[in-house]
């Protein structure tokens, strides 16, 4: 079976790993955790970065932080993964989901946003989806005009850039996931970025407890922290940070060129590392693709669903939803012909040839 996914094992990774085991230090303090910290800032050009267990978490942190909670609104883009939802519905707020337009993208370049928002709307938590963005820039700006916070989710975008600034750092704070299936890994493991000294002070703290000195806890706080071996595979994924996604690329270019017309493209600015295309078919649903290719030895995934499309009265309560309205279009045209190929950085020639050959005889 060839699968969807498989993680990248970097030059460095076992080297950095037994010095972890070799010297003890296994746990949340060790020397790359710092380390990886800082290599981090550096290759994302900010301030400020943060180390976590997972990308989850992250978003927890980022809203805890900013004092986000019960009778606040958070909006959010409809399609996306679950963990977005979560986030916000463990802090208290509301959930506002907003709904795809006809080409599946929840947040377009002339999305009007301004009909959903209420006084006690505090943040847009916007997913960079499959790695693109939409015009980041002036989603940003209407943040600002209208006094919100954009939180950005960039799990799936690391690495990826809008006029060469790295997605993930044009809000108050952006969240990364390293779970296997992403960019770079760390097995679990996630990070915050910021500009804001004062935010990332704050959720320093309530990343460890709240913990000061001596047991002393001078507000209420988590146990969010990444371990020193996550980031010591985390500082060797990132050393190879440019021949993995060369290698995306390579087979996210591949792809589009063999597949003619079936693969998403970004928006002209997007520089995206291609973390997964998303392959939209016009004729034949997901469900026939994917029996037809696991036939053949070929794994496949399928597009997000909408946290609408999901739900029902009994949801609505339980994830404290926002009625809002669903494209039709999205239902019937683009969830059931959406779907991913297997694009991990480490495939070889003859399996990307397998794949494409075997999608065209479908």
């Amino acid at each position: 079976m060839i699968p969807i996914y498989t993680p990248w094992i970097a030059t460095n990774q076992k080297k950095y790993v037994n010095e972890c085991l070799d010297t003890n230090w296994i746990s949340s303090r060790g020397e790359f955790v710092e380390r990886f910290e800082e290599d981090l800032s550096k290759y994302l050009n900010v301030k400020h970065v943060l180390t976590v267990s997972n990308g989850t978490v992250s978003l927890q942190l980022i809203l805890a932080a900013l004092g986000i909670g019960y009778s606040d609104e958070v909006l959010v883009p409809e399609l996306t993964y679950a963990a977005c939802f979560s986030a916000i519905h463990w802090s208290g707020a509301k959930i506002v989901p907003l709904p795809p337009d006809d080409n599946g993208q929840c947040i377009s370049n002339n999305f009007q946003l301004k009909k959903y928002i209420k006084k006690n709307t505090k943040a847009l938590l916007l997913p960079h989806l499959y790695g693109n963005c939409g015009d980041i820039e002036k989603i940003r700006d209407f943040c600002d005009l209208n006094r919100i916070y954009l939180i950005e989710d960039a799990a799936e975008a690391f690495g990826c850039s809008f006029n060469n600034k790295k997605l993930g750092t044009f809000g108050v704070a952006g969240s990364f996931s390293f779970f296997s299936n992403k960019v770079i890994t760390t097995g679990e493991g996630g990070a915050i970025v910021t500009d804001n000294s004062f935010l990332y002070e704050r959720m320093k703290l309530m990343r460890s407890q709240s913990h000061v000195s001596d047991f002393y806890h001078p507000m209420p706080g988590f146990n969010f922290r990444m371990t020193n071996i996550q980031a010591a595979i985390g500082c060797a994924q990132l050393e190879d940070i440019d021949e993995i996604v060369r290698r995306k690329k390579t087979i996210a270019d591949f792809y589009r060129a063999s597949l003619l017309g079936h693969v998403t493209y970004f928006e002209n600015n997007c520089d995206s590392t291609e973390w997964m295309p998303l392959f939209i078919h016009n004729r034949y649903f997901y469900d026939t693709i994917k029996k037809k290719l696991y036939d053949k030895g070929i794994d496949t995934r399928p597009c997000f669903n909408s946290i609408r499309s999901m739900s029902s009265n009994d949801s609505d309560i339980l994830w404290n939803l926002e009625k809002t309205f669903l494209s039709n279009n999205f239902l019937k045209n683009i969830k059931p012909k959406a779907f991913n190929l297997p694009c991990y950085p480490s495939m070889t020639n003859k399996e990307l040839m397998t794949i494409v050959e075997e999608v065209r005889n479908i």
